[in-house]
């Protein structure tokens, strides 16, 4: 709470983020009667400053100084979509995907393709693909038979879960 209340009593406060790089604007989080807020919704990977400002009947006072910088813990990416066939060959196929839609606040840096066979459980096939890879020609396939694929996405945090099989 302020040292002041400039002659009415507070009843809320204002709370305003910036992202500190690329120096974004100052942002309204949020009016709250509380002094505590658990600033639940902050983007993963990034570094944010923070200020506040007391609420009274005469309305939004004078913002407090800037606070030390706080980092936001990056998190996993989320799994890649739009999972597809594109060629389909007696023993082989390509496969291609998109990026997910949220990198986890540090980039994508590789992927990895996962293949069932019939009934079977899911394993890595072949090694793991740079991040710029979004296709891939999958061979030695026996025809008639029945596969599963699906794609995660890696950053330096982790792998997401699985695309869509």
């Amino acid at each position: 709470s302020p040292a002041q209340d400039g002659g009415s009593a507070i009843v809320g406060f204002r709370l305003w983020r910036r992202a500190v790089y690329p120096g974004g604007p100052w942002e309204m989080c949020t009016d709250t009667e509380d002094e505590f807020k658990l600033m639940d919704d902050l983007p993963p990977g990034t570094l944010f400053t923070f200020g506040v400002a007391a609420i009274n009947a005469f309305g939004v006072g004078d913002f407090s100084e800037e606070s030390s910088p706080v980092y936001t813990s990056a998190t996993q990416p989320s799994p890649p979509v739009m999972l597809q066939v594109l060629t389909i060959g007696v023993d082989r196929l390509e496969i291609a995907w998109e990026p997910g839609m949220y990198d986890g606040g540090t980039a994508v840096t590789k992927y990895c393709l996962e293949m069932q066979q019939a009934a079977g459980e899911f394993e890595q096939w072949g090694s793991q693909l740079s991040a710029d890879q979004r296709s891939l020609n999958v061979t030695g396939l026996v025809g008639g038979a029945q596969y599963g694929f699906r794609v995660k996405a890696g950053n330096s945090v982790n792998f997401s879960g699985p695309s869509q099989a």
